[in-house]
């Protein structure tokens, strides 16, 4: 290798200048110094002393530090000062005595003299010295050769861009030769993409670190890092290690992001974490913060590593932690102390939750990991908190209320033994339980009300019943509260319990009485209403029953005589054009003497005789005479086989009004063209259920609200007298009426009976 010696520019000589008038001030300081001495001494001892006795000392210090130049200025110096100021007459540079120019003369003469040496010892010195740097930087290249030749890493010596020397594993990597690459610009073994980057590096001029891709002289790329440096500040040629990444870089990155999460991990811990030598006495090898201060001061701020237990807790023999180390080491096993208490030095007292963890390599522990969090003040906090406990669960259990503390969800945490007494139950039965398990029911939405209230911060009032173990009921006031933690959030309920059990039974009894004497008075009134409902009906009834028999005897007698007249007329006349007109009257007062008749059956409706009664044959009959008269085409869906072999004990006659004028009913509903009118039965038992359905308009709840009036009617001819008589006379026969109807979705009207089996019939 080359030796590079520097040239010696501006700054350098501007240096240089500096340094000499520094040697030359110092020079001039010593003798001021010597001066100052003589003065000082001078007034100590008195008169007499030698004159030049302060000034040799400065002359031969400033000549062997400072050089021949300043030993002679420091000379110079001196002498003037003595001539002046020392020797008389003083104030006059006019020295009177021959014996003191003499020995001025002699100190001058000493002061050169003494210069002279001094200068030829110091570039004695300075020869040596560089005699012994030259050997030294020649072997320091020597070894740097060897180096480079014997390194995993290639090296580059480069100058302008273009290399000027390299080493045999760079051209390896490269895969040319090192004469190859002598002479080659760097820009032509970089990868396209980097080459400005490079370029950019280089430029620099000073020291850089960085990573690029290289291109091998068979194409392939390879990844590699760049250490560069100039050989000296400001100059143009550069050294550089260069080591391929190729096989190790993605590794690489990936180790050291771990190493980062690690290493932040273990720095920002807040537990304190600790590396121990796995030999005793256990140094420490590696801490974070959080472990240093779990210690007083000095260990809080001094360094750990290195020092041992015995250093910096010196109490821990005595409370066996050296031991716990030892059984870890030798069972090569995990150990955890929980609330472990150490006392450091000066006193003050501390608990920790302490884990130890063998670190195992080749089966062999080579290092112990601690992780040790303090928690002196939960443990102070739990003394504090079981103090308070004990206090207050005397309190909490001479209540003369029941007192419980409930999870969120209602799971009792702590009850006292009033509220255990009250239940019946021992407290261990009711520990863990949540109170909807001894509600009568009922009660849930109470409780679940209170949970609800409660989670809100609210507190709530309610009376709950309870029921006890021996099955009785427990009455009790429930006042709840939320139970709060330091962040004012609910984790709990508190309710207290008061025993109502007596008053709820004195205001159940007041309850009751109240409620009789309430339900007598309605009771009567109704009874009163429905008296009254029933004269008001009686009086229209008879009113309607009068009514209906003079209409009867006033109107049959003139209808008699009009059918007659009718008749006579047609037989004589025997005139096909008035035999049109004469059936119209006659049917007139036939449709006159039905609407007469409807009057006397509603106003002399009698009780049914009664008798068995086959009511298929009857709806068979209806149905049929149903038919016979129809005026326009309409379907009908026989469905009620299952009458077949059942009687009923009923009227016939009245039975069989009230399905023809359901018929009826139903005919004159249906439409002109599509009518369907179908019937359908039901065996229920005791009961039988016949429903008649048609499609026609239907009708609208204010319609069916009246319905069953007398007299109300939706049809233009019609007494609205049907469905009233079919009601009463279905009422008498212990049965009932009911009609389903919607607009446009036709009608159904439903008959329920008593059924009375046939004799015989299967």
């Amino acid at each position: 290798m080359t030796i590079h010696r520097q040239k010696r520019g501006p700054q350098t000589r501007s240096k240089g200048f500096l340094s000499t008038t520094a040697r030359y001030g110092a020079a001039v300081a010593a003798v001021a110094a010597a001066f100052a001495l003589r003065l000082a001494l001078t007034a100590w001892v008195g008169p007499g002393l030698p004159v030049f006795v302060t000034f040799y000392p400065a002359v031969m210090l400033a000549a062997l530090l400072a050089g021949f130049g300043p030993g002679l200025a420091a000379t110079a110096a001196a002498s003037v000062a003595v001539g002046y100021w020392i020797l008389p007459p003083v104030g006059q540079f006019a020295i009177a005595s021959p014996v003191d120019r003499l020995g001025l003369a002699i100190f001058a003469g000493m002061g050169l003299f003494m210069s002279a040496v001094a200068e030829l010892y110091r570039r004695s010195n300075d020869r040596v010295s560089g005699f012994l740097r030259e050997e030294s930087l020649r072997e320091i290249q020597a070894r740097l050769a060897a180096f480079e030749e014997s390194t995993f890493e290639g090296t580059v010596e480069g100058e302008a861009g273009r290399i000027v020397e390299c080493n045999e594993r760079f051209a390896q990597m490269l895969g040319r030769t090192v004469l190859e690459l002598v002479g080659m610009e760097i820009a032509e073994l970089t990868a396209p993409e980097d080459r400005d980057r490079v370029a950019a590096a280089m430029r620099s001029g000073g020291e850089v670190l960085y990573e690029h891709a290289m291109v091998r002289k068979d194409g392939a790329r390879i990844d590699v890092q760049v250490h560069a440096r100039p050989f000296s500040p400001g100059g143009a040629r550069r050294f550089a290690a260069v080591r391929d990444l190729t096989g190790n870089k993605r590794m690489a990155e990936e180790l050291k992001k771990r190493r980062i999460e690690l290493q932040a991990l273990f720095n920002h811990s807040n537990a304190g974490l600790v590396l121990f030598d796995a030999k005793p006495p256990y140094a420490v090898l590696a801490h974070n913060r959080s472990y240093q201060e779990l210690f007083a001061e000095p260990f809080r701020t001094m360094g750990m590593v290195g020092k041992n237990l015995f250093d910096y807790a010196p109490a821990v023999e005595a409370q066996g932690v050296v031991a716990v180390f030892d059984e870890a080491v030798r069972t090569k096993q995990e150990v955890n102390l929980v609330d472990f208490p150490y006392e450091s030095n000066p006193p003050m007292k501390s608990w920790f939750n302490w884990h130890l963890s063998p670190v195992i390599q080749d089966g062999e522990i080579v290092a112990l990991a601690s992780m040790s969090i303090d928690v002196t003040a939960q443990h102070a906090a739990r003394e504090a908190l079981r103090e308070s406990e004990e206090k207050y669960r005397r309190i909490i259990e001479t209540a003369t209320e029941g007192i419980v503390v409930a999870a969120p969800e209602g799971r009792m945490t702590f009850l006292n033994q009033r509220w255990a007494d009250m239940l019946g139950y021992a407290r261990e039965e009711l520990l863990g339980k949540t109170g909807l398990e001894f509600l009568e029911k009922g009660q849930e939405p109470s409780v679940l009300e209170i949970r609800a209230v409660v989670k809100g911060g609210a507190v709530i009032s309610r009376e709950l019943k309870f029921r006890r173990k021996d099955g009785s009921a427990l009455w009790a006031l429930v006042n709840a509260s939320p139970l709060l933690d330091g962040m004012g959030r609910p984790v709990g309920n508190l309710m207290m319990h008061t025993d109502i059990t007596e008053l709820k039974k004195a205001e159940e009894v007041l309850k009751r009485d109240k409620e009789a004497i309430e339900r007598l008075v309605q009771e009567k009134t109704e009874r009163l209403v429905d008296a009254q409902v029933e004269l008001e009906r009686a009086k229209r009834l008879s009113d309607v029953g009068m009514l209906a028999s003079t209409v009867a005897h006033e109107l049959r007698n003139p209808l008699a005589a009009i059918n007659l007249a009718a008749h006579n007329i047609k037989r004589k006349a025997n005139n096909p054009d008035l035999e049109k007109h004469l059936a119209t009257i006659g049917k007139k007062v036939s449709e006159s003497g039905q609407i007469i008749n409807n009057l006397l059956f509603y106003s002399r409706l009698k009780p049914p005789h009664r008798e068995p009664v086959d009511l298929f044959g009857v709806i068979e009959e209806a149905l049929d005479m149903m038919e016979e008269g129809l005026k326009k085409p309409v379907s009908v869906v026989r469905n009620f086989d299952v009458l077949k072999n059942l009687s009923i004990d009923a009227d016939p006659v009245q039975i069989k009004e009230v399905f023809h004028n359901i018929l009826n009913n139903a005919q004159d509903a249906v439409p002109d063209d599509g009518g369907r009118i179908r019937v359908t039965a039901e065996n229920g038992g005791e009961f039988i259920r016949v429903a008649i359905e048609d499609n026609g308009p239907g009708m609208g709840k204010d319609v069916l609200e009246k319905v069953f009036d007398p007299f109300f009617t939706t049809k233009a001819k019609g007494t609205g007298l049907g469905l009233s008589v079919c009601k009463q006379i279905v009422a008498m026969h212990e049965g009932d009426i009911e009609i389903k109807s919607e607009p446009g979705r036709g009608s159904s009207v439903i008959v329920r009976l008593r059924v009375k089996e046939k004799t015989g019939a299967k």
